[in-house]
């Protein structure tokens, strides 16, 4: 597994860390132990699997639609692997 703590990208979605949560969030719920941080072009999702139910908190702008969300944030309290939801390899 790679790690970073500035920024890091993973083919459809990029990740940086930021020093302050912003105000006007909402939190987004986890399910099945996992948080969709971005959805593939190829139909698969880009997924942080959650090892303990609180490990990864994530948070949308207030009133952001889902079908709207180009960007979310995340409150990292663990390292937790992001995974592409995938059977195949485009490589």
């Amino acid at each position: 597994m790679k790690t970073f703590t500035r920024m890091a990208a993973q083919g459809d979605f990029i990740i940086f860390s930021i020093n302050e949560m912003p105000k006007n969030v909402e939190r987004i719920d986890a399910k099945n132990g996992r948080i969709t941080v971005a959805h593939s072009e190829t139909g698969h999702d880009h997924v942080a699997v959650l090892e303990r139910p609180d490990s990864v908190q994530a948070f949308k702008e207030t009133g952001t639609k889902d079908v709207d969300l180009y960007k979310m944030f995340l409150l990292v309290k663990d390292p937790t692997p992001i995974e592409h939801l995938r059977s195949f390899d485009t490589a």
